[in-house]
């Protein structure tokens, strides 16, 4: 054991210093509530702004633009009974995105006229205890460790946490309440610099991303050929096709179900046959329910729409949708005319995002002969391989920045690294 430091119970952080306090986490919250999803509002732009876990902006630990938020109707009760307040920890509890299980928190920093959706819970943090700050940072530190993962319950693919037990297994140290404040203070300041350096290599990927997809968009809707004469489509994503193309709707093209949920307690980190969710590789299972290479389209969390190829043989789970495709309609056009049609867009305005394969199976692809599909394909893996490399750079980078802000995180929180001088 460091000098000057004690012992906890905690798995993620075994010790603390010797003058901070140890005990429970739920002594430090007063009150738990679940939200409400309220009503659909008979015309747009009524009813009040609901936040979803979709509309948490986790990159920079707090929320997206209140007005990319979806409205519903509450009584004038309810409302005031769902309203954010400041100060509030909001908490994922339910939800099914592999690469955003549930758990994630934000704190309300400031007041605003949002009710939260039934698919979160408000925390009270008692403030003579511990300010919500800092809870909110020991909470991201706890998330971040993985050590909230045994309080999550999978059921028929819905991943719920049990904050019960999360609260009742894990301790918190806290030092003395200016201590706290220092420590807030240096994490605000230090995670700002960071988040500044994320958001410039978000905006160099989120280009680089677009340029991959306008590249994409223009093959499969436009061909390669710029001297073709073209025709309109009669659908407003494609705009004009050439005029030997036709346009058909996906569900005479293909194929499409969902896969086979599996728990998290199936999933392992090595195995046989790699699990496939909405948003790739969750991990390995004994068994595969797919022999042949197919391309997945993600169906719920933020993320839907999500276009993949999984490589056989695999395992889908209910999270992905498996295409199957028909005669005329070769499976890596198909794959980039999906890409093209940004179907996250027909995600339903609902507390957790998802497609249903309904209606994916009736959107409208352009169909080029046989032999331009391929031609397509061939030309696109050619023109995308160089951006897909700077973009695996990239994100490499953006993954250290994340790992840097975790790092001091959890350092401070856990009394690793200690401010220099408390006011």
């Amino acid at each position: 054991m460091t000098s000057g430091m004690k012992e906890t119970s905690s798995p993620w952080m075994p010790e603390v210093p010797e003058s901070w306090t140890v005990l429970p986490a739920r002594y430090c919250v007063t009150s738990r509530q679940n939200g409400s999803w309220g009503e659909s509002p008979l015309n747009e732009g009524e009813g009040e702004f609901c936040l979803r876990a979709a509309d948490f902006d986790y990159e920079h630990l707090g929320l997206k633009p209140r007005e990319s938020f979806t409205r519903r109707v509450y009584s004038e009760a309810e409302f005031e009974r769902v309203k954010v307040r400041r100060g509030d920890l909001i908490v994922e509890k339910s939800g099914g995105g592999e690469k955003t299980p549930v758990g994630r928190a934000v704190l309300i920093k400031n007041t605003i006229d949002v009710a939260f959706s039934n698919f979160l819970e408000r925390l009270t943090v008692d403030s003579l205890k511990c300010i919500p700050e800092f809870f909110a940072y020991w909470w991201t530190a706890g998330y971040q460790s993985a050590s909230f993962v045994p309080f999550f319950n999978q059921t028929t693919g819905i991943q719920n946490l049990n904050t019960t037990k999360l609260l009742a297994s894990n301790v918190i140290a806290l030092p003395e309440s200016e201590e706290q404040y220092a420590i807030v203070e240096l994490l605000d300041e230090e995670c700002a610099k960071i988040d500044q350096a994320i958001d410039l290599l978000q905006q160099e990927l989120d280009a680089l991303e677009q340029l991959k997809k306008s590249i994409i968009y223009e093959a499969v809707t436009k061909g390669l050929d710029p001297a073709v004469p073209m025709k309109p489509s009669g659908v407003e994503w494609i705009g004009e096709i050439p005029e030997h193309w036709g346009v058909k709707r996906l569900k005479y093209l293909c194929k499409m179900n969902s896969g086979t949920n599996l728990t998290s307690e199936e999933i392992s980190e090595t195995g046989d046959y790699p699990v496939y969710g909405g948003n790739g590789v969750r991990g390995y299972y004994s068994k595969f329910n797919n022999d042949a290479s197919r391309v997945l389209v993600g169906r719920q969390g933020a993320l839907c729409g999500n276009v993949q190829l999984g490589v056989a043989p695999f395992w889908a789970t209910d999270h992905a949708v498996v295409v199957t495709e028909l005669s005329g309609y070769g499976e890596k056009y198909a794959f980039y005319a999906l890409t093209a049609m940004n179907l996250n867009r027909l995600s339903m305005t609902a507390a957790q995002p998802g497609l249903s394969v309904e209606k994916i199976i009736c959107e409208f692809s352009p169909v080029p002969p046989s032999v331009g599909q391929e031609s397509i394909v061939s030309a696109l893996e050619s023109k995308v391989v160089g951006i897909e490399a700077v973009l695996e750079i990239k994100y490499e980078q953006l993954e250290i920045l994340k790992q840097k802000r975790q790092s001091i995180i959890f350092e401070y929180v856990t009394g690793k690294r200690r401010v220099n001088e408390v006011a």
